[in-house]
């Protein structure tokens, strides 16, 4: 039997999970409407897998997108994490694999997809469905596209964290990398996009995104409010 937790704060989302499950194959241990409350149901019932909802939970405004992914990690160590998204990204889909997010899934995902899902990542195993991989890559900007090209996988993991506001230390932690490493990093950053300083950065990846919602329409940057 696999034993799920969810954390939801849309009642229709939670009646829907809750039929889905409702098998004798699966067992719900807890659902709950706060990510402090989450965060206790995981520590004490450890469940095999758990299931955010991550368009319906503010998190409280203390919260830095730093700290989000901390206790992301932490809860990772306990159980298998889901994520629940109406508008996907490519941004929060990084931090929150980064983070220990094993699956990824939209809210309109078959209850025959979401059951595999599950099943998936309680077995330790990842899972993306296909229809949010599609998406994330159908939206992303050419700006974003550019970077990816220019920038190694790494770089663009601390680029994101400089676009966020984060200190060379905080990227260390969030990155498990030395401060020199990051400098370093930072540096050949800086280099790639012709630019000296940091905030230099943040104006020209921002110029050219309100470039191209000029030209071609709305471009979403992540928020820090949601998971």
């Amino acid at each position: 039997m696999i034993s799920i937790a969810i954390l939801s704060t849309a009642d229709i989302t939670i009646k829907g999970l809750s039929e889905i499950f409702s098998d004798d194959e699966f067992s719900i241990v807890g659902i709950v409407d706060q990510f402090g409350m989450f965060k206790e149901l995981i520590k004490e019932k450890r469940p095999d897998v758990a299931i955010i909802d991550t368009s319906s939970v503010t998190l409280p405004s203390t919260y830095s997108l730093s700290k989000i992914g901390d206790e992301l990690k932490v809860l990772s160590e306990f159980t298998g994490l889901i994520s629940l998204v109406e508008h996907p990204d490519r941004s929060r889909f990084e931090f929150t694999r980064r983070v220990g997010v094993r699956g990824h899934c939209l809210k309109t995902v078959s209850s025959s997809d979401l059951i595999e899902a599950v099943k998936a990542v309680a077995n330790g195993e990842t899972y993306t469905h296909k229809d949010y991989a599609r998406a994330i890559s159908s939206t992303e900007s050419q700006t974003i596209l550019e970077l990816r090209r220019l920038l190694s996988k790494r770089q663009m993991e601390i680029l994101d964290l400089i676009l966020l506001g984060l200190s060379n230390k905080q990227i260390a932690d969030h990155l498990y990398l030395s401060i020199p490493t990051v400098k370093s990093h930072t540096s050949m950053i800086l280099k790639k996009l012709g630019v000296s300083e940091r905030s230099q950065v943040v104006s020209k990846i921002l110029n050219s995104l309100i470039d191209e919602i000029t030209k071609k329409g709305s471009c979403k940057l992540p928020s820090q409010t949601n998971i």
